[in-house]
């Protein structure tokens, strides 16, 4: 028959931290705090002023406008229906850099030589097939309405430009 001994505790005693560890965790949560909490005086001065890393975060807490205007591209497709235009069909890169670089062109009076380069991308990557013409449109949207789902469609439109995709006779 065996014999079994009981469970063998072990205690270890914590020391308790010196008085300078506890002056170096308290200076440094008190410095950590500070830093957290110091943007928020950006509250009470007139001119708001961002400072990465502390940042204030105006990005987030400046007043929006009520309508947002945005230059993009549609499709009309042989139906006459209207195709939404991925912004890659205009140019390489990210969307801000794209939709910065179609505003531009746009306001350079270079709308319909834009058109025409998408509308060939539209032609060669094939993807929208049923697109036959390609517009640069500018289209101011009310930003509440669109991002509670209340209406998608703009409040104010323009066509900038407009082109043919080209396309074979066979397509």
């Amino acid at each position: 028959m065996s014999t079994s001994r009981p469970a063998e505790s072990i205690v270890v005693m914590a020391s308790r931290p010196s008085r300078s560890e506890r002056l170096a965790v308290g200076t440094f949560s008190t410095l950590l705090i500070g830093a957290v909490l110091a943007p928020i005086r950006q509250n009470w001065r007139a001119e708001k002023r961002d400072g990465f890393p502390l940042s204030y975060y105006p990005m987030f807490t400046a007043r929006r406008p009520a309508r947002s205007t945005v230059y993009h591209f549609r499709g009309i497709d042989k139906g006459g229906g209207l195709v939404a235009v991925p912004y890659t069909y205009a140019g390489t890169g990210g969307l801000n850099q794209v939709r910065r670089q179609i505003r531009r062109m746009a306001l350079a009076g270079r709308a319909d030589e834009l058109c025409a380069r998408t509308a060939s991308s539209v032609a060669t990557l094939g993807q929208l097939r049923t697109v036959r013409a390609v517009q640069l449109v500018r289209a101011a949207y009310r930003l509440d309405d669109w991002f509670l789902g209340v209406s998608r469609e703009p409040v104010r439109l323009t066509v900038l430009g407009e082109a043919e995709v080209p396309r074979d006779e066979a397509s």
